[in-house]
C-alpha cells in the first residue's frame, strides 16, 4: 500500500481506541482518549473500501477497539482480511455506531418475494455477529434487532443521538423568522395522516419529504399542502428554523432510529414540535413537546389547535425541549458515553 502512514503511537490511556468517526473533531473527550484513522493515514479516506479496509486490517492488532460507523461493508471486510490473513480475531474490537436497519424487509413474505432480501438478511446476521457491540439509537431498535438477527440483546445498546454542533450555531444564509407555517419533515414519514388532520382547517403547510415518499403522498382538495422533495439539507435545516410549528408524522409500523435528527434541529431552533408517540422519540422528550397517537389523525388534529391556541405553552415546552437537550443530547455526552462502553471491555 502506498499511502503514507503516520507514526503518531494512541495516546488514550487504559484503552486504545482506533476511531473511523472523523467528524468529532473538536470535541475534547473523544479527541484526548482516542486516534482517528486520519491521523495514521494521511490520504484518508482512500480511494475504494477495499483500500480502506486493507489499511484498517494493517493496524488492527495495534488497538482494543476499533470504532466505525455509517457503512457496515467496512467492519465485515476489515474481519474477513484480518481473518484471511490468519491474523489475531478482531472480533472483540468491532464498535459499530449509528445502525440502521429497516427490518420489515426480513419477514417471510418480503424475503419469498425478494430473495436478495435473503441475502442482506445472512450478510446482516455476520455483521452483527463480528462486533463486539452495535450502537442504536432508540430503545425499541434492542429488542427489535435481537429478535429478528437472533442474538443475546446485549449486542446491541441504546446510545441516544445528539444535536449537531451548528445546529446551535446562527445561520447568517437563512437568519432566524417564523412564517408561521406548519412543517412535515422527514423520509419515510406518515404523511397521509399528517394530511387528513389539516384538512378542513385552512392550516397553512408544507411537507419535506424524501424520494421514496413522494409516491405515496395523497394531498386532499381542502388541505394547504405544499410538497417539496429531497431540498438541501441547508433548505431543510431552514424550513425548520421558519416554521410556526413543525410535525414528525411516523407510522405504527417503523421499529428502527427515525425522527431524532429532526427532532433536535426543531428543538435547537426552538420551533414547537408535535410529534407521533413512538418509541423513537419518546426516548428522548416527555411533556416538553406534544405526542400524538401514531397514525391517528383526529389526535393529530387535535394537538395541532391546542398547540397553535396557545403561545405561551408553546414557548415553555420548547425552553424546557432546549434544557433537556443542551444537558442530555450533545456531542460531547455521546461521545462520553460511548468512551464508558469502550473502557468497560477491559
Amino acid at each position: 500500500m502506498d499511502t503514507k502512514m503516520n507514526e503518531q503511537k494512541p495516546e488514550s490511556g487504559r484503552r486504545k481506541i482506533l476511531s473511523l468517526i472523523t467528524h468529532f473533531r473538536g470535541v475534547p473527550a473523544w479527541e484526548q482518549s482516542t486516534t482517528r484513522i486520519d491521523q495514521l493515514f494521511e490520504e484518508w479516506p482512500l480511494d475504494s473500501i477495499l483500500r480502506r479496509a486493507l489499511a484498517v486490517a494493517s493496524v488492527a492488532r495495534t488497538w482494543d477497539e476499533i470504532v466505525f460507523f455509517y457503512d457496515i461493508r467496512l467492519p465485515v471486510l476489515v474481519w474477513l482480511v484480518v481473518f484471511l490473513s490468519r491474523r489475531r480475531n478482531i472480533r472483540n474490537k468491532i464498535v459499530f455506531t449509528t445502525f440502521l436497519c429497516d427490518t420489515r424487509r426480513f419477514n417471510r413474505s418480503s424475503m419469498l418475494i425478494n430473495p436478495l432480501n435473503v441475502l442482506h438478511y445472512l450478510y446482516l446476521c455476520v455483521f452483527v455477529r463480528i462486533c463486539r457491540i452495535v450502537i442504536v439509537h432508540s430503545s425499541a431498535e434492542v429488542e427489535e434487532y435481537s429478535k429478528v438477527f437472533r442474538v443475546p440483546s446485549t449486542r446491541f445498546y441504546f446510545v441516544p443521538y445528539f444535536v449537531r454542533d451548528d445546529a446551535l450555531a446562527p445561520d447568517d444564509k437563512f437568519p432566524m423568522h417564523r412564517d408561521g407555517r406548519v412543517v412535515a419533515v422527514g423520509r419515510n414519514r406518515d404523511y397521509n395522516t399528517f394530511i387528513r388532520a389539516i384538512s378542513g382547517t385552512k392550516i397553512p403547510a408544507t411537507i419535506i419529504a424524501g424520494a421514496s415518499d413522494a409516491q405515496s403522498i395523497v394531498i386532499e382538495n381542502d388541505a394547504i399542502v405544499e410538497v417539496r422533495i429531497e431540498v438541501p439539507f441547508q433548505e431543510y435545516r431552514a424550513a425548520i428554523r421558519h416554521a410556526g410549528m413543525c410535525v414528525i408524522p411516523i407510522g405504527t409500523d417503523m421499529v428502527r432510529s427515525l425522527g431524532q435528527i429532526a427532532l433536535l434541529e426543531a428543538v435547537a431552533a426552538k420551533t414547537p414540535v408535535i410529534a407521533a408517540r413512538v418509541s423513537q422519540l419518546t426516548d428522548y422528550f416527555e411533556n416538553e413537546i406534544l405526542f400524538y397517537r401514531a397514525g391517528d389523525f383526529e389526535d393529530l388534529r387535535g394537538r395541532l389547535q391546542q398547540a397553535l391556541a396557545s403561545k405561551e405553552a408553546n414557548i415553555e415546552r420548547t425552553e424546557a425541549a432546549f434544557a433537556r437537550m443542551i444537558r442530555d443530547y450533545t456531542s460531547d455526552r455521546y461521545t462520553r458515553k460511548l468512551l464508558q462502553l469502550c473502557e468497560s471491555f477491559g
